[in-house]
C-alpha cells in the first residue's frame, strides 16, 4: 500500500510507478510529446515563424524561419516594413523607418473644379511626389493646384501648400498622413481671394492615395 510512503516520494512515482517524468520542451524540429505541431510552443503568436530568441530554434531552423518578435503576429521575415513606427516588421535587423514616398500617387477621388469664368480650373487625378525629408513636396501634372511643398515627419504626417498669386489668389493646402509605405490619406483645401475670384469658393477634398508599381 503506498501510505507509507513519504509524500514527495508519492509526488516523484505515484502508486503505480507509471507516471513519467515530463521532458523539457526543445526547439528541434521534431514532434514531441505534448506538441500538437512540430514545435509550435515556440510560435506563440501563430504567425507560422519560431522564436529566433531561443538558442534551439536558431540552431535548428534558417533565418527566413525565425521571428524577432514572438510575441506580435504582424512582425515576422516577409512581412511588410511601416514607415516610422520604429519596430523592424520584417526582422531584416533594420527598422526601415526612413521610408522614401518618393514616386506617382494617383488618388480618389479625382480632384475636379471650376470657376471665375474657368481661370480656375482643377483637374487632377494623379500627383507626383518627391521625399527629402523632412521635406516633401506633391505636384500635380498641370495647372491647379501646382507644386505644394512642406513638411513630413517621421510618422508619415505631412502638411504641404501652394500659393497661386494673381487676380485672384489661390491658395491649395494638403495634409494628412503616409498609413503605409504605398497608401495615405489627406484633406485637400483651395482657398481663393482677391476682387477676381468672382464665383469661388472654399473647397474642402478628401482623398486616398496610391503608389503606382
Amino acid at each position: 500500500m503506498c501510505r507509507y510512503l513519504p509524500l514527495v516520494l508519492l509526488a516523484l512515482v505515484g502508486c503505480d510507478n507509471d507516471v513519467g517524468l515530463a521532458q523539457n520542451a526543445r526547439c528541434d524540429g521534431v514532434l514531441q510529446p505534448g506538441e500538437t505541431t512540430v514545435d509550435d510552443a515556440f510560435d506563440a503568436d501563430g504567425d507560422g515563424f519560431f522564436d529566433g530568441n531561443v538558442p534551439d530554434c536558431a540552431e535548428t531552423y534558417a533565418a527566413e524561419d525565425l521571428d524577432c518578435d514572438d510575441g506580435d503576429d504582424t512582425v515576422h521575415p516577409g512581412a511588410e516594413e511601416i514607415c516610422g513606427d520604429d519596430i523592424d516588421n520584417d526582422c531584416d535587423g533594420d527598422d526601415e523607418s526612413a521610408c522614401s514616398f518618393s514616386g506617382t500617387w494617383g488618388i480618389d477621388p479625382v480632384v475636379s473644379y471650376s470657376c471665375a469664368y474657368d481661370l480656375v480650373a482643377m483637374s487632377c487625378n494623379t500627383l507626383t511626389v518627391f521625399d527629402a525629408a523632412p521635406s516633401i513636396s506633391f505636384g500635380s501634372a498641370g495647372g491647379q493646384p501646382g507644386t505644394m511643398a512642406g513638411l513630413v515627419d517621421e510618422q508619415g504626417a505631412f502638411n504641404v501648400q501652394n500659393t497661386l498669386a494673381g487676380a485672384c489668389t489661390e491658395t491649395y493646402t494638403l495634409a494628412g498622413t503616409f498609413t503605409s509605405a504605398t497608401e495615405f490619406t489627406a484633406t485637400l483645401t483651395a482657398d481663393f481671394s482677391g476682387d477676381y475670384c468672382f464665383d469661388c469658393t472654399t473647397q474642402t477634398f478628401d482623398v486616398t492615395g496610391a503608389l503606382f508599381e
